[in-house]
């Protein structure tokens, strides 16, 4: 039996120039979860994902080719687009699926920015925009501290 899963790429506005290659059976937003609880000052967030199968062979041919810019353990020294590029030329066609949560190759976005998701409060719904990895703890308008996060929203943010 093949194993299904997601090879990721993570980024943090702390460290501007490195980015996170690794991969997961679970969902990779659950994986910057935990990363963000390690006491850094901005949230780790999920910038590109693919869902494949056989995950940590990808990942690993992924990481051999980028050895050269190998910071430890998984973090690399290299452009988000140039990650997503070795891992989709890794992949080939065997894609199950594939999501871009940043700005890939775009010098003038702010790729933090863009990655938020929308949040509804169940009280007023409000809706109130944040990263998945952190979401908002109560809302802004009633101060309810229920907030869900908008099911099936895949959209770009709005302008503001």
């Amino acid at each position: 039996m093949r194993i299904r899963g997601w090879v990721y790429v993570i980024t943090n506005a702390s460290m501007p120039d490195l980015v996170k290659i690794g991969y997961s059976t679970k969902d990779p937003n659950l994986r910057a979860g935990e990363l963000s609880s390690t006491g850094i000052p901005h949230p780790y967030m999920v910038a590109y994902d693919i869902h494949v199968e056989e995950p940590r062979e990808i990942e690993q041919a992924v990481h051999d080719q980028l050895k050269h810019k190998n910071e430890g353990k998984e973090w690399f020294r290299c452009s988000l687009a140039e990650a997503v590029q070795r891992i989709r030329q890794t992949v080939g066609t065997r894609v199950i699926y594939e999501h871009a949560w940043q700005a890939i190759g775009t010098a003038d976005a702010d790729p933090h920015e863009s990655a938020k998701v929308p949040f509804i409060c169940c009280y007023c719904g409000k809706e109130v925009w944040s990263w998945p990895s952190n979401p908002p703890k109560k809302c802004p308008v009633c101060k309810v501290y229920e907030m869900d996060r908008k099911s099936g929203y895949d959209g770009p943010r709005p302008e503001r």
